[in-house]
C-alpha cells in the first residue's frame, strides 16, 4: 500500500493543527480490500476517477472512510468479517 501527500502545510493549510486520513477500499459485495489512504481530499478527488476505473475493471466499486484527527501510516485498517 502507498500513502500519498499532497505537500500542503505551514500557514497556507486550512487544516493545520488537524489530521485527517482517506481510506479508499475496492468492494464487491463479498470482500472489502484497503487500497490506498490519502492525506488530503483534494489529492483524493484528484485521483478518484483513476481507481473507480481500475476498481471497475475487476467488478470492484470505490468506497471510502474519512477520519478526522489520524494521521496517515503505512498500516493498514482492520476490515471486519460480515
Amino acid at each position: 500500500m502507498q500513502i500519498i501527500e499532497d505537500g500542503y502545510g505551514g500557514n497556507n493549510d486550512p487544516m493545520e493543527g488537524h489530521s485527517m486520513k482517506i481510506v479508499v477500499y475496492f468492494e464487491n459485495g463479498r470482500a472489502s480490500n484497503v487500497e490506498a489512504q490519502f492525506a488530503s481530499e483534494e489529492l483524493y478527488a484528484a485521483c478518484l476517477p483513476a481507481l473507480e476505473d481500475f476498481a471497475s475493471k475487476g467488478g470492484y466499486i470505490v468506497t471510502e472512510s474519512c477520519r478526522e484527527d489520524e494521521e496517515v501510516t503505512d498500516e493498514e485498517d482492520e476490515v471486519e468479517d460480515e
